[in-house]
């Protein structure tokens, strides 16, 4: 049985509630099996699916479980997924033995006890991984989970329109050039209208417009030491906030949410020739767009200044974590080193189409990851991610990243509908939070 949980736990999934959607009463499900593994994902789980099914390969002794996969009804984001499990973890019901979990999350999960300690399971591991990417889910001096993919930040681009407009990517350095460059891409080029880059049109996704650019200084929503929200205190928490704002301000960027079928249709027409994203997208426009082959190319995202870091994580790593009360953690534990810290799994998921860019130092010296891309116009498109991640700063992250991040998105939309000008965005979403958090460390 699961244990029942403290007050503090309720406490805490009461103040989230109103930051996601409804997504309804989560259904009571059977007891763990000791011979079933229940995992989690808002994503592909076919992908975890192959990677336990190279597990067994390796491991006769586990033939006799069976890897089950749930995906919450109603949770296609990770928020509402985030939302799903705590009340899972409240009603002591219904709970996976492993999910997947990105790092901004680990936070909330480990300080709330929902997740298994892996602080000695790791430990003969921690020379093989990044110190940035293993301090992305170290929280309290404890690991909470096996990161698998660093999430990068990247500018993802459409060389063939690059070149229509004459511009060499080595051009771009800072947000300046991008801006300069994006209007001499913006209007009628080849008979098309293009843009340079899109900007939501109802919402500003934090994780992957705002936040990446915090972490080129290893910055959080919060001060570390005081718990006070540096957003209208530090300029380059302004800059970052801002940036988005500059984009649709200087006429370089059409309204148009990520996803969509406009999106989607314009990033194959070449409408749109800039996608600022982390390094799962080529996977994804792979995918989606495989009449696009060879017209795409991949760089670091530009600095603010001259000179000024470039590396930024879209919302950490994506990790795999165990559930402190699953049954089988021994299993779970197995499955997790075998998915992100081994040689073999990453690199024959790859060779089935399965993409990935391992944190493992090991697996990446695989010939497989060393391999250029086709789709990419020939480019080494992994050594981009190998080289950011040993040199990204890690950045502060609290259980209010969510709520916090919400208020900022909110206000930033309001100066990009124009309702306030980006200056006073930023001081009313810091007041907000002020109001409704206070400190957060």
């Amino acid at each position: 049985m699961f244990k029942k949980k403290s007050n503090k736990v309720f406490v805490f999934i009461i103040a989230l509630m109103f930051v996601f959607m409804s997504i309804g009463t989560v259904g009571a499900s059977q007891e763990p099996k000791k011979k079933e593994l229940m995992f989690w994902t808002w994503g592909d789980w076919t992908l975890f699916e192959a990677g336990w099914n190279l597990l067994i390969k390796e491991n006769p002794q586990y033939k006799e479980v069976t890897f089950k996969h749930f995906k919450p009804a109603r949770a296609e984001t990770i928020p509402e997924y985030v939302k799903y499990l705590l009340i899972a973890y409240a009603a002591g019901t219904g709970l996976p033995d492993c999910l997947e979990v990105p790092s901004i999350f680990v936070s909330i999960f480990g300080s709330q006890g929902i997740l298994m300690d892996l602080t000695e399971r790791i430990e003969p591991y921690q020379n093989d991984l990044p110190r940035p990417v293993l301090d992305n889910v170290t929280f309290y001096d404890k690991v909470w989970a096996v990161p698998w993919r660093s999430n990068i930040s990247e500018m993802y681009y459409r060389k063939d329109v690059f070149d229509m407009a004459g511009i060499n990517i080595e051009s771009i350095e800072t947000w300046d050039d991008f801006i300069t460059v994006g209007k001499k891409i913006t209007g009628t080029l080849g008979g098309e209208k293009r843009y340079m880059v899109n900007v939501g049109a109802t919402t500003i996704d934090f994780d992957i417009k705002t936040f990446p650019f915090f972490s080129y200084y290893g910055l959080g929503i919060f001060d570390p030491v005081t718990g006070d929200t540096i957003i209208d205190k530090d300029p380059r928490a302004k800059e970052a906030i801002a940036l988005s704002y500059r984009f649709v301000k200087e006429g370089i960027a059409i309204r148009m949410d990520d996803w969509s079928a406009a999106w989607w249709a314009a990033l194959k027409e070449g409408k749109v020739a800039a996608v600022l994203a982390a390094n799962w997208f080529p996977e994804v426009i792979e995918g989606a767009a495989p009449e696009t082959k060879g017209k795409w190319r991949v760089a670091l995202p530009p600095a603010f200044s001259k000179g000024g870091p470039r590396y930024g994580f879209q919302a950490g790593t994506a990790n795999l974590a165990g559930i402190s009360a699953t049954e089988i953690p021994d299993i779970v534990w197995d499955y997790m080193r075998s998915f992100g810290l081994s040689v073999e799994t990453p690199a024959e998921l790859n060779t089935m189409g399965r993409w990935q860019t391992p944190c493992y130092i090991p697996a990446q010296k695989h010939p497989v990851f060393q391999q250029p891309s086709e789709f990419f116009g020939g480019q080494k498109i992994r050594e981009i991610v190998f080289e950011a991640q040993e040199g990204v700063k890690t950045f502060h992250i609290t259980s209010h990243y969510l709520e916090a991040s919400k208020y900022i998105s909110d206000e930033l939309m309001k100066a990009i509908e124009g309702e306030k000008d980006i200056d006073q965005a930023i001081k009313d979403a810091a007041a907000t939070i002020r109001q409704k958090i206070g400190k957060s460390f």
